[in-house]
């Protein structure tokens, strides 16, 4: 397959809980389907769109986030960043597909960074951005 959509609006977890993120992520074992579709893919995707991103590189965009809201001043280390099964979750597709781009929302901040092989790209509030691809994305071949 040429797109494999992992989106939590279409895939509500519909349930209580006492984190109101929990209720937006999608379950563990459809996360475990999905994992086991990744690792079976002979052809593996180039870019992957998400919301949030793996554990690592959000990490990384929270020491950005939090430098940016302390200013030009001498910035002290953000506190420790909690997971998410989202974020475990991403992380493993991460592993698995080792994708060239990334690109991702959730921060409102516009950030670039590199793990491993993979550009990892975060929207900023209301940003737009033309992103010239090598290959065509439409091509069916």
């Amino acid at each position: 397959p040429r797109l494999i959509q992992i989106d939590a609006e279409t895939h509500p977890v519909c349930r209580a809980a006492a984190d109101p993120g929990e209720a937006t992520q999608i379950a563990a074992h459809e996360m475990d389907g999905l994992l086991v579709r990744l690792r079976a893919l002979s052809d593996k995707p180039r870019v992957i769109i998400s919301h949030d991103t793996p554990q690592e590189v959000a990490e990384q965009v929270a020491v950005h986030v939090h430098r940016l809201a302390q200013g030009s001043g001498a910035v002290a280390e953000p506190p420790a960043l909690s997971t998410s099964r989202t974020r475990a979750f991403l992380s493993a597709v991460l592993a698995i597909i080792k994708p060239e781009l990334w690109i991702f929302g959730h921060w409102h901040t516009a950030w670039q960074g590199q793990e491993g092989s993979t550009v990892f790209r975060g929207m900023g509030f209301q940003e737009s951005f033309v992103l010239p691809l090598p290959w065509n994305p439409i091509s069916t071949a």
